[in-house]
């Protein structure tokens, strides 16, 4: 017998009990145990419990959501995929345009996997039908398949099988999401008679999984995403350089500059300079629209590396080792004053 409240046997009745015998039981034990005649201390909670009872059996709804609650022996219905005892499982079906649609239990994440697929699916047949498909594709992104008769049934057993497990917080969360799916007022009452029988238990609720988001959009549209992408990647090639040009820019292939070099040794001092401006550009080639490396300020010494030929361009190396270049009109022969770093790649340290 499913007496999971003990109904019956506080009216000391069996499940096939007819409405007659219910009312003979009911009148039997209320006169037994009624507050004013049974001195009894527990006397009181047996007569509101036989009131909760005869309530519940006299009516139909109320009594077939009772004599329907889950089974506490349930088992788990798992995820198809993963097999995990997901905390919010939904039974779905993939339509991908196929005679057999592909369904089953799902956890968020596999649902997810198993979308893109159908989603893959449909976009491989497209063509054959652009507004069934396109119907398809809505279809997937919102995960409108989820049939409420078979979600309503696995939920409920799943807060079935948590409750043996006396994980009583996860129960109720499951049943409550299977209330939302229950579709007549049987259903609903026989998920508020499950809720009741739970002792109190707290839960940390999670949020709403299955809302479409913005990752949905993205795993179904993707090839468009795609197509997409490569249009403006085509156009952005074809117009760049005419907005470069239209700007006074002038976009070219780089060339290696001409550089004749000169011999390098760190005894000689007759190749170190030193910058006479407070600020001074150094450029990673040797033209004024190149991007610039560093700025020099007065008195910072350089090595000359070499020379660009009928160019007022030199090609120097810094104490870092850094190669740039500096028109030689912002330098003056000599090493620049102050202290030079002893860790210099351009001369040797002073004794």
């Amino acid at each position: 017998m499913n007496d999971k409240k003990g109904y019956y046997a506080i009216l000391h009745l069996d499940e096939t009990a007819g409405e007659k015998e219910i009312k003979d039981a009911f009148r039997r034990e209320v006169k037994l145990y009624h507050p004013d005649k049974n001195p009894d201390p527990n006397a009181a909670a047996i007569y509101l419990k036989i009131n909760e009872a005869y309530q519940v059996l006299t009516d139909p709804d109320a009594r077939k959501a009772y004599d329907n609650l889950p089974d506490a022996a349930a088992d788990f219905i798992p995820c198809c995929t993963c097999g995990r005892h997901a905390h919010q499982p939904r039974f779905i079906f993939f339509d991908t345009g196929e005679s057999i649609m592909n369904g089953g239990v799902y956890c968020r994440p596999c649902a997810s996997r198993q979308q893109f697929k159908a989603a893959m699916k449909i976009w491989k047949t497209l063509l054959l039908s652009p507004i069934d498909n396109w119907r398809l594709l809505k279809k997937a992104r919102s995960l409108q398949e989820m049939p409420a008769d078979k979600n309503f049934e696995m939920l409920l057993q799943n807060a079935a099988a948590f409750n043996s497990e006396r994980r009583y917080g996860l129960a109720k969360f499951l049943a409550e999401q299977a209330r939302h799916f229950a579709p007549d007022q049987p259903e609903r009452s026989k998920v508020n008679m499950f809720l009741n029988i739970l002792p109190e238990a707290s839960y940390r609720r999670e949020p709403d999984y299955w809302k479409t988001r913005w990752p949905d959009f993205l795993r179904v549209y993707l090839p468009v995403f795609i197509g997409l992408f490569f249009s403006l990647s085509a156009v952005s090639v074809s117009y760049l350089p005419r907005l470069s040009t239209e700007n006074g820019y002038e976009l070219s292939d780089y060339e290696q500059p001409n550089v004749e070099p000169l011999p390098f040794n760190l005894s000689d001092k007759t190749q170190l300079y030193h910058t006479k401006k407070d600020e001074v550009s150094a450029y990673q080639a040797p033209s004024a629209k190149s991007g610039v490396l560093s700025v020099f300020p007065a008195q910072t010494t350089v090595r000359l590396t070499g020379y660009v030929p009928k160019s007022p361009w030199v090609q120097a190396m810094t104490h870092q080792g850094l190669l740039v270049f500096i028109r030689l009109s912002d330098l003056e022969k000599g090493v620049g004053a102050g202290t030079q770093p002893y860790t210099s790649k351009i001369m040797r340290p002073e004794n």
